[in-house]
């Protein structure tokens, strides 16, 4: 774990909640914790990278990248694995030293091909099994903070 540089998160379900709340003129809403903005503040301290990846194009993602000063954001991946490879080589990184955390079945792909990994206690029960790590949180309620802590901080 110690040669992580970098952490992808994927953003519906990890940085969210994975709840969507559609407004009465259309609009949506997404909610996310000050707790996870704490933890990834906190790494980007020691250097760590972050991006986001998403198979989506909501401004919600811009909005919390532009929050989070988070310049790598992959919208629209449907090969995540391969965007992640892109992400690495972009920022000079093998791909040993990225982690990857997801939370459904479409991110074990990317999951297997890095470093380390980890998922949120309410992840796909097959993303549990391929991750190293199972935060005791939920996404969107703290668990990016949990594995930062895991990653970074744990003895």
């Amino acid at each position: 774990m110690s040669n992580i540089k970098a952490v992808v998160l994927n953003f519906d379900g990890v940085i969210t909640d994975g709840t969507v709340l559609i407004g009465e003129k259309g609009e949506e809403f997404k909610r996310y914790s000050h707790f996870d903005i704490a933890g990834i503040f906190k790494a980007k301290k020691l250097g760590i990278l972050f991006a986001i990846l998403t198979s989506e194009n909501s401004p919600i993602t811009d909005m919390f990248a532009k929050k989070m000063d988070i310049t790598n954001v992959y919208k629209f991946s449907k090969e995540k694995e391969k965007t992640i490879q892109d992400f690495a080589s972009q920022n000079n990184l093998s791909i040993d030293q990225v982690c990857y955390i997801g939370d459904d079945k479409n991110d074990i792909p990317a999951m297997k091909i890095c470093g380390w990994c980890a998922c949120p206690s309410n992840a796909s029960s097959d993303v549990k099994k391929v991750a190293n790590y199972v935060s005791v949180r939920a996404g969107g309620n703290g668990a990016i903070r949990d594995i930062i802590e895991k990653l970074f901080f744990s003895n």
